[in-house]
């Protein structure tokens, strides 16, 4: 036992005095090693520092870091990989391609050799092997999206061969790339990734709302409505192809895109779905009035795509103890220059159970995006508090000529 203690102690001491021999004097490290008493901790990070060295003689430092590390440790794929590393930046691709097949052998469901590995072989120009072996690692974790992204728009460019061969069959992966490309990506790369998203079901109400906002910054406004209204085809009972309001009915949850409905807090007024009461369907939207602001209301809106044409905004209003002389009504207007779109359907005061309200819209030019917002007019009366409650159910924006909607009760 005595023996065994002395022994330890020995060798930790020895440990001690290569790990600050070594960072003195790496010459030295190896003299130690022969005892068993290695500074592996300092081996690694110098060889890896020489790596970047960028001259012959760094590199050729390197190579010989990683080799001596290898020869320590060559069951590790990591070892491997750093001489594999090593030798393509010498230039001597047979080696690197040997040292890497060395690598995979020994870790062949690693993905950060596979990453490794890929990365290697985008460098040498092995294209479709990269892609390969970079969607397998896609496939496995998360962790490296951007990077193997970043690879991606380096060495491969076409977004049509990415998805090809870059891209498992895996929702998780195939949305990340898109939310990729949708911070860089062109029109064209973002329509074919797109398509090639849909046509697998890869693409959901979350990542369409992205991809339409996008299209609205960059002012692609009809292309962004198509996208987004593609999610709900076949489910919108309510609506038709022609209807510019999106869930005028309100019977889903708002998303937070911006071509759907959303609430803005407002002093002295509060709005909320309402599930037992409606015009149409299961729910409206209602607003509660406090009694304590001449309220000047256009927080629920939406944006609308619109092109020059005759319009008919329509919807339906119940209002309960509204006070004041301006109650709830429905209003269209150009957000960037309302005297170009400015249209109002008339309010709804007191307590009316459900009334229709309308107005004829005319769209003279191009107007590109328009907003529709449910709306209250501040009351220029002495007696101006607005308190009681409304509900807005069955909004519309269609083109006239086309039918109304269905009716409700």
């Amino acid at each position: 036992m005595f023996a065994l203690s002395f022994f330890l102690t020995a060798y930790a001491a020895g440990r001690i005095l290569s790990d600050r021999a070594y960072a003195a004097n790496p010459n030295q490290e190896p003299a130690l090693c022969r005892f068993g008493v290695c500074g592996n901790d300092f081996l690694i990070p110098i060889a890896s520092q020489s790596l970047l060295g960028g001259t012959r003689a760094a590199l050729q430092a390197a190579a010989l870091g990683f080799r001596e590390a290898l020869r320590r440790d060559p069951a590790s794929p990591f070892r491997w990989c750093d001489l594999a590393e090593a030798f393509q930046e010498l230039g001597e691709a047979a080696s690197a391609r040997y040292c890497m097949a060395r690598a995979i052998e020994r870790g062949p469901h690693s993905p950060y050799v596979l990453l490794r590995a890929g990365n290697l072989d985008l460098e040498l120009g092995e294209t479709q092997e990269a892609l390969r072996r970079l969607a397998r690692v896609l496939e496995i974790v998360p962790d490296y999206d951007p990077v193997i992204f970043a690879s991606y728009a380096r060495f491969v460019g076409s977004a049509r061969e990415v998805l090809r061969e870059g891209i498992p069959n895996n929702r998780r992966a195939a949305q990340s790339y898109f939310r990729y490309l949708l911070r860089d990506g062109g029109e064209s790369d973002l329509q074919l990734a797109w398509d090639w998203l849909s046509a697998r079901s890869f693409t959901d109400v979350a990542l369409a709302g992205e991809y339409a906002d996008v299209l609205l910054k960059r002012r692609n406004y009809e292309s962004a409505a198509r996208v987004w209204r593609s999610q709900f085809e076949g489910g919108m009972p309510q609506q038709t192809q022609s209807d510019r309001a999106f869930n005028g009915d309100f019977e889903r949850d708002f998303t937070g895109c911006r071509l759907d409905w959303r609430i803005e807090p407002a002093k002295g007024a509060q709005a909320a779905l309402d599930r037992t009461v409606s015009y149409s369907g299961a729910r409206s939207l209602r607003i509660r009035f406090d009694g304590t602001e001449n309220v000047d209301y256009r927080h629920v809106f939406e944006a609308v795509p619109l092109k020059p044409g005759r319009y008919r905004l329509q919807a339906y209003v119940r209002t309960e103890d509204l006070t004041t002389d301006e109650g709830i009504g429905l209003r269209i207007v150009d957000p960037q220059s309302p005297a170009r779109l400015d249209v109002s359907t008339p309010s709804v005061t007191g307590t009316s159970d459900w009334k229709k309200v309308e107005a004829v819209v005319n769209v003279p030019g191009y107007i590109g995006l328009a907003e529709l917002q449910v709306v209250r007019r501040p009351s220029m009366k002495f007696d101006n508090l607005i308190a009681g409650a409304a509900w807005v159910d069955a909004v519309a924006l269609l083109p006239e000529g086309r039918p109304a909607l269905a009716q409700g009760r």
